[in-house]
């Protein structure tokens, strides 16, 4: 898929964060687990995360590059557990 904005969003699992005005975003990237703590103005909350369950939304991401249906994306934030940019696949990827 060709996207024709430089930022998309990319599906990601939520937890709560330490603040009310942010969350933990949780993705699986090439076998690895991948969090980063953001504010709540980058993600789209479609299941709001509660300290029993996990959450689920799209964080806003920002392309910086693709080649055969993979995509460059930078992170709001730089992650604890990996780079700031990912390598992902564009299923992961939503336009809205």
């Amino acid at each position: 898929m060709n996207y024709t904005t430089d930022h998309v969003f990319l599906r990601v699992k939520l937890e709560p964060g330490m603040f009310d005005n942010e969350v933990t975003i949780i993705l699986n990237n090439e076998g690895r687990e991948v969090s980063s703590v953001v504010s709540k103005e980058n993600v789209k909350i479609e299941v709001e995360p509660t300290t029993q369950r996990q959450g689920s939304g799209l964080l806003r991401v920002r392309i910086v590059g693709s080649a055969a249906g993979r995509y460059l994306v930078d992170l709001p934030r730089p992650s604890f557990t990996s780079r700031p940019r990912l390598n992902v696949s564009d299923r992961d990827l939503v336009a809205l």
